[in-house]
């Protein structure tokens, strides 16, 4: 997902993040998982908690390049 630091912007990434969240339970099979890559971990679970069909299975910080993007496990129920 973009982080919007270094491209993009923060009101841009709102707006993809709701509708990709959105989207996503269309995109994955019951019980299937989306792995997602963000520095707008933020962001991205105040969507994932209002979307009813994905639970959260996991969260990991990482590093990359002086940055610390999150690794979001979502599940859809």
């Amino acid at each position: 997902m973009p982080f919007g630091n270094r491209v993009g912007t923060h009101s841009v990434n709102e707006t993809l993040y709701r509708d990709f969240v959105h989207a996503l339970p269309k995109l994955l099979a019951s019980g299937g998982i989306a792995v997602l890559y963000t520095m707008e971990h933020k962001l991205l679970t105040t969507f994932l908690k209002a979307e009813p069909s994905l639970a959260l299975a996991a969260e990991l910080t990482t590093e990359a390049g002086g940055l610390n993007p999150r690794v979001t496990v979502v599940r859809r129920v």
